[in-house]
């Protein structure tokens, strides 16, 4: 960590920070507030101060990008990222408590610090700054209690090609016009007359903008290094037609890789229009070291403005709930979702929600995406029935059938995971180890089986070496899931049913007298008596239960269609529960906060 320095000339950067924190903050004041700031310069995986150190100092990002990791039984914990205008430690010149973090440079970052002692000096000439601070303290501690793992945007961002023939300048110009909504974008060449100037103070031109896209050059050279290690974000961008290999960019990359210090990597895969599905994606993801990837078709400007929103920390997450046939529910909220203008750009899900997730993240809409549904489940793939239970009641070839269909439908053949043009996951429950399995790769259809997989009911799925079975065992609902994806809203959909079976009777009917009720139309029906399928169904989602209601209130947007008229298995009702999900979609936007919808669209 360098010594302090002069903070003339970060001013300007200073003139737009500070106001947010300081009321009333006149000219006076200010010249008084930055002549008792001292600035600091990090290099990336310096420590700016430990867990349990004395507090006393707030710091101002002018530049560069923070990670807090807190220590806890013997594990590090990211609790989140502090950008470029945030503060550090401000809760510390209320509390005078130790540091609960340690916090760490994610790559060359300047911070101008402020003494405890000078702040005291400041507040008795302005003693309304005090106001502005606890709003401050409040506001940091709400959002770190609802979702403490979410990041935010990148404020700096770095275009750096792969293989020959991309064009990193046009992408840079792209994004920069799909992020016009986010303030002042700059773009930062190398071959723009003012590089040399802009190589030499990328902090200059980050202090006047508010997203600042550097492109790299396609060699490691002097330019490129210098605007990777600035880049909170470095986009890798390749033709994925090209032999995926570690190139020199790479190499300057890999220099420096200290604990929490390293830039967020994208992958970014370039198709040609048209291209009905990626292919070999697992091939690039094995050979480079990145932290995720997208899938970009020449032309689309759906897929640019995905990686737009990913870069910018405006992305949305689309969680569906497990529910057998019930599912069909997700159907609906998905259409509802499309009529207002809400694209998921990244979906996940447990059991059938997984299933009715991975029919968008394979890019289908509309009318398309619920024909492709209704063709999956007919046949019902709940009837071959297995003479010889060893592991199941049902055989599930008719299962694996109806995966394998819908995979090919999709994408023209099987896919990996990690083929879909938009990211996804979903959670299956490793009998092997007794945990939770998220799968982010990975064959598609075998882990569509797998998810869905009820015990006793399918037999176990073979993956790597483990057993999958459903994953509503574990969790229906995995809201957190994508909380760690790094989205800024969740909406959720969730089809859980309360209360949806009961007997008032002393004792159950005889087994005759159950199956000549089941023979009348279900408003006849006498009794509200689960069959066996739906109890082998209902019973291990008991031990989620509680996890899934509490998933619920951890969602932006919240959508509960009334499942309980329908049960696990009714899947030739599928166009009514459809249309309950529908309705209870377009009740919950109806609902919701017009700010809310606005970071949704």
């Amino acid at each position: 960590m360098d010594q302090p320095v002069s903070a003339d000339k970060h001013r300007a950067s200073l003139r737009r920070i500070l106001p947010v924190y300081f009321d009333d903050l006149d000219e006076a004041l200010f010249d008084e507030l930055i002549g008792r700031l001292a600035l600091l310069d990090c290099a990336a995986g310096d420590v700016l101060f430990h867990q349990g150190e004395p507090s006393g100092d707030l710091f101002f990002v002018l530049s560069g990008r923070f990670r807090a990791v807190r220590a806890e039984d013997g594990k590090a914990r990211t609790l989140g990222e502090i950008a470029r205008g945030e503060t550090i430690g401000e809760l510390s010149l209320f509390t005078g408590e130790a540091r609960s973090a340690t916090i760490v440079a994610l790559r060359a970052s300047t911070v101008a610090r402020l003494t405890r002692a000078d702040f005291e000096r400041i507040l008795a000439l302005q003693p309304s700054i005090a106001i502005a601070t606890a709003r401050l303290v409040i506001d940091r501690f709400r959002r770190a209690e609802r979702v403490p793992a979410r990041r935010g945007r990148a404020a700096t961002i770095c275009v750096a090609p792969l293989t020959p023939g991309v064009d990193a300048r046009a992408l840079a110009e792209d994004l920069r016009a799909m992020l016009a909504g986010e303030g002042r974008v700059g773009v930062v060449a190398q071959s723009d007359e003012t590089a040399a100037r802009e190589a030499e103070a990328i902090d200059g031109a980050e202090a006047r903008h508010d997203v600042l896209i550097l492109v790299a050059d396609a060699a490691a050279t002097e330019w490129t290094r210098r605007a990777t290690q600035a880049a909170d974000d470095i986009l890798l961008v390749a033709d994925a037609r090209a032999q995926s290999c570690l190139v020199d960019v790479e190499r300057t990359l890999l220099v420096d890789e200290r604990s929490h210090a390293v830039a967020r990597r994208t992958l970014v895969l370039l198709h040609e229009a048209g291209t009905r599905a990626p292919r070999d994606t697992t091939l690039w993801l094995d050979a480079h070291a990145v932290d995720r990837h997208i899938h970009l078709r020449r032309g689309e400007r759906r897929d640019l403005a995905r990686l737009a929103r990913l870069v910018s920390g405006r992305s949305v997450g689309l969680v569906l709930s497990g529910g057998g046939a019930r599912g069909f529910a997700h159907v609906g909220a998905l259409l509802a979702l499309e009529e207002a203008g809400i694209e998921p750009d990244h979906l996940g899900g447990s059991s059938m929600g997984a299933i009715v997730a991975s029919f968008p993240a394979c890019d289908l809409r509309g009318r398309d995406l619920v024909e492709a549904v209704r063709a999956v489940f007919d046949p019902n793939p709940t009837r071959d029935y297995n003479p010889l239970p060893v592991t199941a009641l049902l055989r599930g070839r008719r299962a694996r059938a109806a995966c394998e269909r819908a995979v090919t439908a999709m994408n023209g053949a099987l896919i990996d995971i990690e083929d879909m043009w938009r990211p996804y996951f979903l959670v299956a429950s490793d009998v092997t180890h007794n945990a939770e399995a998220i799968l982010k790769r990975g064959a598609l259809d075998r882990a569509l089986r797998a998810t869905f997989s009820i015990p006793g009911v399918f037999p176990p799925v073979p993956i790597g070496g483990r057993l999958m079975v459903d994953g509503a065992l574990c969790n229906n609902f995995p809201v957190d899931v994508m909380e760690q994806a790094g989205v800024a809203t969740i909406v959720g959909s969730d089809v859980l049913a309360e209360n949806a079976a009961g007997h008032d009777g002393p004792e159950l009917p005889s087994d005759w007298r159950l199956l000549i009720d089941r023979l009348r139309p279900r408003a006849r029906r006498r009794w509200r008596v689960p069959g066996l399928i739906d109890i082998l169904v209902n019973a291990p989602l008991l031990g989620s239960a509680a996890r899934q209601r509490e998933m619920r209130r951890r969602v932006d947007l919240l959508i509960r269609p009334d499942a309980s008229a329908f049960g696990h298995l009714d899947w030739a009702r599928f166009d009514d529960i459809v249309s309950a999900g529908r309705d209870a979609a377009r009740r919950a936007l109806q609902a919701a906060d017009p700010a809310l919808l606005a970071r949704l669209r």
